[in-house]
């Protein structure tokens, strides 16, 4: 009887022991840490400034308005476009490759994950993640088009 209790008692520990090794390596996971937390680490400012966030140089978000909408600076001479999405209170998720904006289900046949920027409109939270700086982060949406913090 003591027997079975020293077995069961070290398989316990055995258990234990390799569970605190597998979550310390996951905590380890090689990456780094700004790849961890872009999902949860807010963009500077919060809102954008003046209700338009940067995503990069090329693309902005606009943060106050009731639509998920953004705004692509032209390349050339031409004149900015402006994308407008879904109601802002519905969720969509956006991919930006080679200048244009596409929903997940008509992406063109050369997409390439690497050089695009996926855009998540969340309700109050957007999403961002570029793929060729490798950062990410979240403007707020003021669903109302206003600052209600």
């Amino acid at each position: 009887m003591h027997r079975m209790r020293y077995v069961a008692f070290f398989a316990l520990v055995v258990f234990l022991l390799s569970a605190f090794s597998s979550a310390e390596k996951q905590k380890d996971s090689g990456f780094p840490e700004e790849f961890k937390h872009f999902a949860t680490r807010p963009c500077f400012p919060i809102w954008g400034k003046g209700g338009v966030g940067a995503i990069n140089e090329q693309v902005f978000v606009l943060t106050k308005t009731p639509h998920n909408e953004l705004i692509l600076r032209a390349t050339n001479d031409g004149p900015d476009r402006r994308w407008r999405g879904k109601s802002a209170v519905e969720g969509q998720v956006v991919f930006v490759f080679e200048g244009k904006v596409w929903e997940a289900d008509a992406l063109p046949g050369n997409f390439n994950l690497g050089k695009s920027v996926v855009i998540s409109f969340e309700g109050e939270k957007i999403r961002i993640f570029d793929f060729q700086t490798e950062e990410g982060c979240y403007y707020l949406h003021a669903l109302t088009g206003e600052d209600s913090r």
